[in-house]
């Protein structure tokens, strides 16, 4: 499967993640965790992901046609290792502390299916 694509698919989905994130935290935790955002900690650290998150787009979207380079192969390697990471975090924060909102299942399955592609763009 064309590495190019899983890494524009990638940089856009968590391009549009990370601008809520910046921007609109408070709705964005609500909706994935079902959690209302109070303090000014979690805003904080919501927007410093948000942030993470726009930079790590613009490096996949960046990156996404140098095909065969090891730049992109690290870059390729780093989406896999995320959303493998952020949809076992994110099933934990629902299965072990009830923290659910109507779109954290769904983060779920998209990071599950994206981290499959990214596997696949490795052999």
């Amino acid at each position: 499967m064309k590495r190019s694509y899983f890494l524009m698919v990638t940089a856009v989905s968590e391009g549009i993640t990370g601008l809520l994130l910046l921007i609109i935290p408070e709705v964005l935790l609500k909706l994935l965790l079902g959690e209302r955002a109070t303090t000014p900690e979690t805003i904080f650290y919501a927007r410093c992901l948000g942030v993470v998150l726009v930079i790590f787009s613009a490096g996949c979207w960046l990156i996404r046609n140098q095909h065969g380079s090891a730049r992109q192969n690290w870059f390729a390697v780093a989406a896999l290792i995320y959303d493998l990471a952020a949809a076992l975090l994110l099933a934990y924060l629902g299965l072990a502390h009830d923290m659910v909102g109507i779109l954290l299942w769904p983060a779920v399955v998209l990071h599950t299916i994206l981290a499959g592609w990214g596997a696949l763009c490795h052999k």
